[in-house]
This record gives C-alpha cells, sequence and structure tokens, in this order.
C-alpha cells in the first residue's frame, strides 16, 4: 500500500470518528446534570491476624461482629457438613481436604461397590452453591455415592467410602456408609439445630 492510499485512509477513519464524537456530544447535551452525592465517610478501619497454621491445617470462624476469633479446629476434623435450615436439604463435602464424590448405582444386597469409572464422575464442591456441587441438594432418598475423603495431614490419601443417604427432613439426615467391601457398615442421625448454619460430621 502506498503512503497516499494510507493517508487516504486514515483520513477516512478521522472523518468517521469526528462524526461519531459529534454524534455523542450532541445525545449528551440533550441529558440534565446529575447532581454530585457528598462521599460516604470511609469510617475506622480495623485490622486482624488470623492465624491458619503453616500448612493451612486451621480451619478458623471469625466474627466481624465481636473483633475476635470464635473457633478453631483441624480442617481433618469432619468431612461432610449439613444444612441446618428448616426447609432446606444440603449435604457439603470438605474441600479443604481436597475430597470428591460420585453417584454411585446401588450397591445391592451385598454393599459393596467399586471405583470403575469413578474418576470420569467424580465432583468436588468448587462453589457453595447447592445445586453445583457433588452431592448437594440433588439427592434422593437411598441414593450411594463413593466418596474419595481426601488427604491426611501428612499428604497420604485418607481412601474411600460408600454413603448412603436414607432420609432428609426437617429434624435430621440419616445416613448409612461403610467401605468399598461392605465392612465396618455404620448408620448415623445428624441432627438439625437452626441456631447453626451447618453440623458437621
Amino acid at each position: 500500500m502506498s503512503f497516499f492510499y494510507l493517508s487516504i485512509s486514515v483520513l477516512k477513519v478521522g472523518r468517521q470518528l469526528a462524526g461519531l464524537l459529534a454524534v455523542a456530544a450532541f445525545f449528551s447535551s440533550c441529558f440534565k446534570e446529575e447532581q454530585p452525592i457528598a462521599p460516604h465517610l470511609p469510617g475506622n478501619v480495623t485490622t486482624a491476624t488470623v492465624n491458619l497454621g503453616s500448612d493451612y491445617r486451621h480451619q478458623v470462624f471469625f466474627s466481624l461482629e465481636h473483633d475476635s476469633v470464635i473457633s478453631t479446629h483441624l480442617k481433618y476434623d469432619w468431612d461432610l457438613s449439613f444444612d441446618a435450615a428448616l426447609g432446606e436439604q444440603t449435604i457439603y463435602l470438605n474441600s479443604a481436604k481436597l475430597m470428591f464424590a460420585s453417584n454411585s448405582p446401588s450397591t445391592g444386597n451385598s454393599g459393596k461397590a467399586d471405583t470403575t469409572g469413578y474418576y470420569l464422575t467424580r465432583r468436588w464442591d468448587a462453589s457453595n452453591t447447592p445445586d453445583s456441587i457433588a452431592i448437594g441438594n440433588k439427592f434422593k432418598a437411598r441414593d450411594t455415592y463413593i466418596l474419595d475423603l481426601g488427604f491426611d495431614q501428612t499428604g497420604l490419601p485418607i481412601g474411600f467410602k460408600t454413603l448412603k443417604i436414607l432420609a432428609a427432613d426437617d429434624q435430621k439426615y440419616s445416613i448409612q456408609y461403610a467401605n468399598l467391601d461392605g465392612s465396618d457398615l455404620r448408620q448415623a442421625d445428624i441432627l438439625k439445630d437452626s441456631s447453626y448454619n451447618r453440623v458437621y460430621f
């Protein structure tokens, strides 16, 4: 392209821009001027430090209202948490341990399950949205899940469990869990307490 044609192209673009600016100036003159609003005073700033441990082993609950830590525990102390509100039935994994879950076909009378295809279907709690997490609120009574319990404090895998959700209502969650081969079968009722957001197990 010669300098002559390049100059003409630049002039055309310049005219188009000038036209657009003229139109914008015309329309902007039609609007009323905005009334300035006094800036919000920022107030006092409070700074706090929370110790999570050198390897982030602690989960800390901090109250902004009381400006203090109200609870500290090891992130390895729990596997599942349950929404405690009336009318809600949501189950969360402890994602701090890198837990995963996969909905599994019925284990049948043997109670056995295996991890065939597990890594293709497993999910973790990437958010707190109940309908977008591994178990969440999508389960139905008698649904069975294979749980990868994540990693312990030394970084070693903890292993697998099966989880069957027997029932969930405004009073409690009933669950059954076992090893993949069906051994060490246990059942638990997790009672709801509406004075808390979640109950941990």
